[in-house]
């Protein structure tokens, strides 16, 4: 869905003597994370230059104006002073709604509010996010600045994060309060000097009664009580998205109901698994931080429930200020006539909501606040919509951990590639079918317009339902597309020649493949990633021209209603049904439910009872089947079909988990990894096209299967070794060898499942091969994510020896560390970084485990692919359903 502009009050006409003052500043910044402050052009919208007018240049009523005149901060501590200044607006005349005892209630709840500043608002107004946190670190270990830990209320607005105090108020406030005794204040006061950088301390510190007074008072916190998982074993998932509080939000800060009641379950420092021993653990806190965090989960959700209010969830920054002012201004002309008779023009300021509920909080910050949490996007226009994003196939590799932190989505890393894979892996034979009553040419047409439509949904959408609804057509539409070219081949060119130009298509596929994780991380880098998908609509356009102009298969006409009649409708339910049940209990189990919960368990037997339905209606029911049962009882077909299983599971993850590894260990950005990858890429596009030529010259297969599977498996066992130590020569080395034996086994397994089927089931068995190397690759990427995720659970008791802060283990934990891949980067302790790197190494190395026994297998099922006679004859295929009826094979030898 694309934005129009709003030509009024958002525009900012400008005449060319007198730019505007963002541009004069230098505020505009080039980032794509949704914490910038500095508004961003929307993707509908040109480069082309302001347009000029002989009108005076329009107020600047967006928040760049707000920041303009006080953005000159040279560190932390002022960027804090100016948010705690400007949290509030002044308070109203009396005559405005306000009395004497509502201006002291206003002011009494302001002065009790606790100094905290929130990360998120801090980003909002940084250019660089990293640079403010290696400062927060060192001021924090210089005690001048404290994190204060806000316990996890929920996701989306709930969601607060950690804040930031400074030393001198928090000293203030102990030193202040009347009912601490002064051997306390002073023990409290050494305890936190003592440990700056630590976000808990041990009951034994103090004294029962010690703990017994800070707690009422608000300095000591336990952890929250409602999250009783045992973090070492934890699934991630498995917590409440629909709670905005929890049970200790609602009590007064500082009682026992706000930590737990006197009973509450006890937490250790670095996991919430219950306790075992009496020592007992608590958060630094500061009073009333339970009333600063419901006032800011209460204002976020009310300034974008008036942002829902406007089509689309977009609207002009000042009717959005009148929103939340409460329409303190009227239409001019009926607050001229109300002025000229003095009556007030509008609504009194005291019965509004911002007065009533949030006590003067000041539009401005809380918008700051909302796009630092990612929940609110400014454009250039002064126009905001709801945080969105979008990503690709093999061009998103790079770009997906950029996108799932700016997404504030961690558990979207893993389903940016799952919903593609998906929707890839269950269309194929679907396709196939389509083409063979149809035609290929209108097919191939159809799949075209279908990965056009879905590439302009993914690069609009607004919400992550919506990108992942379009990566779901797009993924079914790929499907669609690889899948016909090589039937197209098949179709055009005889076996023996086809190897040779199959073996040019995988030179094509991989070249796209390497270019696409390098484009996506220049897009992720120094544009926008919805570039990502952008790019596919011309390619799609130019590739249709060609289509329409070049591509000639006989076709025998087939009606609309016939070919729908002769569709296998049982076998294309039951087909569906179980890839995709099958599918999403693995993606599910251990990573969102348990393996032994009912949801993964009813997906993984129905989909196996649908994988049995689905058999039997192509053996018995099935008049033109998906995948005729026949291609299953040639013993070299089945182990050819088995090579390209364990062929498709494991090349995978080196285009999609080595990213992954490349930027949490070695630090590389997005850019950088990916042309990383072209060592593994480039070698492996070359012996593609050399195999495809030796198959050509001399008919033979079998040989260029085993040497392919042998260096897959010895290149996918030397990634094993790879640790936070590996220099990238070596690197550099393994990947070249994987990728040797990664492109060898695209086309010579399918030479050999075609060698050994007749030409009328060319198709059929293409589809097959298709399908099946699909199903390998997405179960790959969920295993692998499952396996990863996992992994860093197991490692939380290895970062917290190390002495990583709770905040900083949550951000390491199951999938939360995909998001956060950069994190180990910013750490200015080395034993803090050496630490997490070491954790992402091991978790990478466990998955390059697996991968190497999968590859393994490949090599055992390459020696039974049998030898086969290559023909330099070509039998021309005729589609259309009377032909499918009669055989499918063309009138004679061409």
């Amino acid at each position: 869905m694309s934005f129009q502009a709003t030509p009024a009050r958002s525009s900012r006409i400008t005449k060319s003597r007198k730019p505007s003052v963002a541009a004069a500043l230098g505020l505009r910044r080039f980032v794509s994370s949704p914490s910038s402050a500095a508004p961003r052009r929307k993707s509908s919208q040109g480069s082309k230059p302001p347009t000029y007018e002989d009108d005076e240049q329009l107020d600047d009523i967006g928040v760049i104006a707000s920041l303009a005149a006080d953005l000159n901060f040279r560190d932390v501590p002022q960027y804090i002073e100016y948010i705690r200044n400007n949290m509030f607006s002044n308070i109203p005349d009396r005559n405005a709604g306000m009395n004497s005892t509502r201006i002291a209630e206003t002011l009494n709840y302001r002065r009790a509010l606790p100094p905290i500043v929130t990360l998120a608002h801090l980003d909002a107004l940084c250019a660089s996010s990293t640079r403010i946190e290696r400062e927060i670190a060192e001021l924090a270990k210089a005690g001048i600045l404290r994190r204060v830990t806000i316990p996890n209320r929920g996701m989306g607005v709930a969601s607060v994060g950690d804040g930031i105090a400074s030393m001198n108020e928090w000293e203030q406030l102990v030193r202040s309060h009347a009912d601490l005794s002064l051997d306390t204040q002073n023990k409290y006061i050494s305890v936190i000097e003592t440990n700056p950088t630590s976000s808990t301390v041990a009951s034994t510190a103090f004294t029962p009664a010690e703990v017994a007074s800070l707690s009422a008072a608000g300095f000591l916190t336990t952890s929250t009580t409602s999250d009783s998982r045992s973090f070492l074993f934890a699934m991630p998932g498995n917590t409440s998205l629909s709670a905005l509080s929890t049970a200790g939000s609602r009590h007064a800060s500082g009682s026992l109901g706000a930590i737990g009641g006197a009973s509450a379950t006890q937490h250790m420092h670095g996991g919430t698994g219950q306790r075992t021993t009496t020592t007992t653990y608590y958060n630094f806190s500061l009073p009333n931080t339970g009333s600063h965090t419901k006032l800011l989960i209460e204002a976020r959700t009310h300034l974008l429930s008036l942002l829902k209010r406007s089509k689309y969830k977009e609207a002009p920054l000042d009717l959005l200020r009148e929103r939340w002012d409460g329409g303190i201004v009227g239409k001019p002309d009926l607050a001229d006539k109300k002025k000229a008779r003095g009556e007030f023009a509008g609504i009194l300021p005291g019965r509004t909501k911002k007065w009533k509920q949030f006590h003067g909080l000041r539009f401005e910050w809380i918008l700051e606040e909302c796009i630092g949490a990612g929940l609110i996007e400014l454009f250039e226009t002064g126009s905001l919509s709801l945080f969105v994003a979008a990503l690709d196939a093999t061009i998103i590799s790079t770009a997906a951990p950029t996108i799932s932190a700016d997404l504030n989505s961690s558990a979207g890393y893993t389903w940016i590639g799952a919903a593609y894979l998906l929707a890839n892996a269950s269309s194929g034979p679907i396709w196939a079918k389509f083409s063979d009553i149809w035609g290929r040419k209108p097919i191939v047409l159809a799949a075209l317009a279908i990965f056009f439509a879905s590439s302009v949904v993914c690069a609009t959408a607004k919400t992550m339902m919506a990108l992942i609804v379009g990566r779901a057509f797009q993924g079914m539409a790929g499907g669609g597309l690889i899948l016909l070219v090589h039937i197209c081949i098949s179709d055009l060119f005889s076996l023996r020649v086809r190897g040779l130009i199959m073996g040019f298509t995988e030179g094509i596929w991989a070249i796209a493949g390497g270019v696409g994780p390098i484009l996506g991380g220049v897009f992720a880098s120094l544009v926008s990633w919805r570039w990502c998908f952008y790019i596919n609509l011309p390619i799609c356009g130019f590739a249709a021209i060609l289509i329409i102009l070049f591509l000639d298969i006989r076709h025998e006409h087939t009606s609309f209603v016939d070919g729908i009649r002769a569709l296998d409708w049982t076998g294309m339910i039951t087909f569906l049904g179980f890839t995709l049940m099958v599918l999403l209990g693995l993606n599910f189990g251990g990573a969102f439910f348990p393996w032994d919960s009912a949801k993964v368990i009813a997906l993984l037997v129905v989909g196996g009872l649908m994988i049995i339905a689905f058999i039997y209606s192509e053996a018995k029911v099935a008049k033109y089947p998906l995948i005729p049962m026949d291609i299953f009882k040639n013993r070299s077909c089945v182990a050819a079909l088995s090579v390209v299983f364990f062929h498709g599971f494991v090349f995978i993850s080196g285009e999609y988990y080595m990213p992954l590894y490349l930027q949490s260990v070695l630090e590389l950005n997005p850019l950088k990894s990916g042309l990383l990858l072209l060592p593994f890429i480039v070698p492996g596009a070359t012996a593609g096209v050399i195999c495809g030529f030796l198959i050509h010259r001399t008919g033979h297969f079998r040989w260029i299967i085993w040497l392919g599977n042998v260096l897959l498996c010895l290149g996918f066992g030397l990634f094993i070794s790879l640790d936070a130590y590996t220099p990238i020569s070596r690197l550099v080395g393994f990947l070249i060898i994987a990728g040797l034996g990664s492109g060898i086994l695209f086309e010579a397994p399918l030479i050999a499942v075609q060698s050994q089927v007749e030409q009328k089931d060319v198709a059929t068995a293409t589809s097959t091969l298709s399908f099946i190397r699909n199903m390998a690759v997405t179960i790959s990427v969920v295993i692998g994510g499952t396996i990863f995720q996992n992994t860093m659970d197991q490692q939380a008791g290895f970062l917290k020896a190390a002495g990583l802060p709770q905040d900083l283990l949550d951000k390491l934990s199951g999938e939360s560390a995909m998001a956060n891949v950069h994190l180990p980067s910013t750490f200015t302790d080395e034993a803090w970084q050496i630490a997490a790197k070491e954790a992402f190494s091991y978790a990478t190395r466990n998955m390059w485990i697996t991968y190497a026994a999968f590859a393994g297998c490949g090599v055992v099922a390459s020696w039974f692919v049998g030898k086969a006679h290559l023909s330099t004859e070509h039998v021309e295929t005729v589609t259309g359903l009377r032909r499918e009826k009669e055989g499918g094979e063309g009138e004679g030898v061409v």
